[in-house]
């Protein structure tokens, strides 16, 4: 995993015990996913401000749990910024 990768895999907090439930290799590829819209905010693909509400479209499909969704997308939103 590179840098960014691994910054949001620790913001996805997988020592509780409802996001461990999900497993490891789901949280790293939600983590790559993650990183991916990152990157595209940086680059201007989709807009900085849309990047919490995309990240937190992609924590809802993967089964992230949904009372921990909106501010682990906010915590990501604001690393990337």
């Amino acid at each position: 995993m590179i840098e960014l990768e691994t910054a949001l895999f620790e913001l996805l907090e997988p020592g509780t015990p409802q996001v461990a439930l999900l497993g490891e290799a789901v949280l790293r590829a939600l983590a790559r996913s993650l990183a991916a819209t990152a990157r595209e905010a940086v680059e201007g693909v989709i807009r900085l401000s849309d990047c919490d509400v995309e990240m937190r479209r992609t924590l809802r499909r993967a089964g992230y749990p949904h009372d921990l969704a909106a501010g682990a997308a906010r915590r990501m939103a604001e690393h990337v910024a």
